[in-house]
This record gives structure tokens, sequence and C-alpha cells, in this order.
């Protein structure tokens, strides 16, 4: 096989496994009931041993039960700066600067953005007071 054929498949090879990793994260929505249940089966010294179920009350011998749970809440947001750069002249104030928040998670939330006026002129926006800037 020519080296070249063989890089083309090995390629098309690679291409195709990062294909497998790009699958959408779907997730259960915030709040809703998922039921699970889980049987051990495994051997000790070659000898099988009797299967392990789970069970909302601890572990049981047997097929076990259902175990359910609430699905949690899943944070996950991008924030992104959109249009031009927003020119300002010395002493401007009420400046918009045009962004668009994505909510990735799970469930709706609200969120709040706040500007920071700098006024002691450091352009690092935490420079001044602790304060929680994003209202989740």
């Amino acid at each position: 096989m020519k080296t070249s054929k063989r890089n083309k498949l090995l390629g098309l090879a690679l291409l195709s496994s990062f294909s497998l990793f790009s699958a959408t994260n779907v997730l259960a929505a915030a709040g809703d009931d998922i039921a699970n249940r889980a049987t051990l089966s495994f051997s000790v010294g070659g000898s099988a041993q009797s299967d392990i179920g789970s069970s909302p009350l601890g572990n049981t011998s047997g097929a076990g039960a259902d175990t359910v749970f609430k699905e949690d809440r899943v944070i996950n947001f991008t924030v992104v700066r959109g249009g031009a750069t927003t020119l300002v002249a010395p002493n401007a104030t009420l400046q918009a600067v045009d962004y668009t928040l994505t909510n990735l998670g799970n469930g709706d939330q609200g969120f709040l953005l706040k500007g920071l006026n700098n006024i002691d002129t450091t352009a690092d926006p935490f420079g001044g007071a602790s304060t929680d800037i994003f209202d989740a």
C-alpha cells in the first residue's frame, strides 16, 4: 500500500473517531426523577457468588429494586462579546457593550450581568471590592 493512501485512510479513521466525541450532551431536565438499578455479579477464587442488587434501603441479594433520585440543576453558560469595539471618550458614561449570554444548562436560569464603572481607571474589573457580579 502506498504511503499516501495509507495516510489518507489513517486520517479518515482518525477523523471518524473524533466525531464520536462531538455528540451533543443531552441532559435530563432539572427536577426530573431518575430511576436506576444495578446488579453486581462476581466470583471469588473462581467460585460464583450471589448477585448483589441495588436498593433504596441499601444493597440486597438478588435483582434489587429501582433507586429514584432527582436530577440536579446544571449551571453552564457562555458569555460572548458581540459587535464592534465600543469607542468612548474620557469621562463618558452609559456606554453600551453588546454581549450574548447562552444558557447551556438543563433548566431555565436567570442571570444578572452587571457592568462595572472603574472610576479608579484600573483596567481590571475585579480590582475593586469583591462583589458578586454574576447573580445566578
